[in-house]
């Protein structure tokens, strides 16, 4: 197998940004299951719960890219779901 140190710093960006993401995920869940997610409290809260989960997702891409470069991951082609009526 081949890795590099690239390979490492970019698993840890990863983990960082996943770790962030799960803290406002607790915190929103939290505020959920005590009844004080109030609308106003859900419009403060999610767009910093959409930009986490984005940053997570970069990460994640840049990672899988780079383990596709060294030959560690077969590309795959990301299904895109469609909302019916």
């Amino acid at each position: 197998m081949k890795f590099c140190a690239e390979c490492q710093t970019l698993l840890e960006g990863v983990v960082v940004a996943l770790r962030q993401h799960e803290t406002l995920m607790h915190i929103g869940i939290s505020l959920n299951l005590d009844g004080h997610l109030t609308d106003q409290v859900r419009e403060e809260v999610a767009p910093c719960l959409v930009k986490s989960f984005n940053v997570a997702q970069v990460a994640w891409d840049g990672y899988c890219e780079h383990l596709i470069a060294h030959g560690l991951l077969i590309p795959v082609r990301k299904a895109v779901a469609v909302e019916t009526d």
